[in-house]
């Protein structure tokens, strides 16, 4: 109703807006990009623009419209707000900063979690959880084995498996190890990992169970700002709970109870894929008779 007939740059920026409030992302940046292609000297296009690169966690290209916004309309007062809030962000992600990961290196992972995150590939509920005394699954969430998914000669294809092989050999990581637990030593004769991504939706969650392997370490990742509630990390045995912050890693011995707390997004729109809460859960153990390799 509010599109001039004939103006298809009008038309393409609502389109646009419409994508945006249903968070479809992809969707919202190809049709303001056209608008833009169409019209480019309209501040609420750039500011849109803005929007959805911020939201899409693009906080620098999110910067750079806010800014363009501001230069054909310097009372386009959101926009200055806007551009604290993405600097504000950046400044509080520099804080969280998980050696692990550097900017290219996460960028990578997100590659990698995003052609996961797919029903065709995740399996969803199957027999792989840990089972009550009944004999039920005591977890529902999206998960997929990398070890099943890659063929052992073909593991350096995922950036995943490759920076767990550089995680465990950093000289920060093994210094921390050491000072956790003489139960380390076992850590770094382990001769086998195991590697799976789970992604929590809204509703999803994981009873308290422990694991079959020596150590585990976990990765959290999710889209920022944070779109959901729970999804934390809980130690039942020693009531200790872990909040789920992106890019956080957590090393513990994989025999103690842990648990995921149900998963709530914080809008009904928002239970789509991607925009919940993702683990990467990498197990360690030993083998007797197996040749320590560089996959573990």
């Amino acid at each position: 109703n509010f599109v001039k007939k004939g103006d298809l740059s009008e038309e393409y920026f609502y389109k646009a807006v419409d994508a945006h409030d249903n968070y479809n992302y992809p969707k919202a940046i190809e049709n303001i990009t056209v608008a833009i292609a169409l019209k480019g000297n309209d501040y609420r296009y750039h500011s849109l623009k803005g929007d959805i690169h911020g939201f899409n966690n693009e906080y620098l290209i999110a910067i750079e419209s806010y800014k363009k916004g501001i230069e054909l309309n310097p009372k386009s007062y959101w926009n200055y707000s806007a551009i604290g809030y993405m600097y504000g962000i950046l400044n509080d992600e520099s804080k969280e900063k998980n050696p692990l990961y550097d900017e290219q290196s996460e960028k990578d992972v997100w590659k990698e979690l995003e052609f996961y995150t797919n029903e065709d590939k995740m399996i969803r509920n199957d027999n792989s959880y840990a089972i009550d005394k009944e004999g039920k699954p005591t977890g529902q969430s999206f998960r997929i084995f990398l070890e099943e998914t890659y063929q052992p000669q073909a593991r350096n294809v995922s950036t995943i498996l490759t920076k767990q092989q550089e995680l465990i050999h950093t000289d920060w990581f093994c210094e921390k190890a050491e000072q956790l637990t003489p139960m380390s030593r076992n850590f770094f004769t382990s001769n086998c990992d195991r590697t799976l991504v789970t992604y929590y939706n809204d509703s999803d969650y994981y009873k308290a169970h422990h694991d079959t392997f020596i150590f585990s370490i976990i990765i959290w990742f999710h889209k920022t700002p944070k779109r959901y509630t729970g999804g934390d990390f809980f130690l039942p045995e020693i009531q200790t709970k872990v909040e789920s912050k992106h890019n956080r890693l957590i090393f513990f011995p994989s025999f103690i109870s842990h648990e995921v707390t149900p998963i709530k997004m914080n809008d009904p729109k928002l239970n789509i894929l991607g925009l919940g809460r993702y683990s990467i859960t990498h197990w360690y153990t030993y083998i007797p008779n197996l040749p320590r390799s560089d996959n573990a």
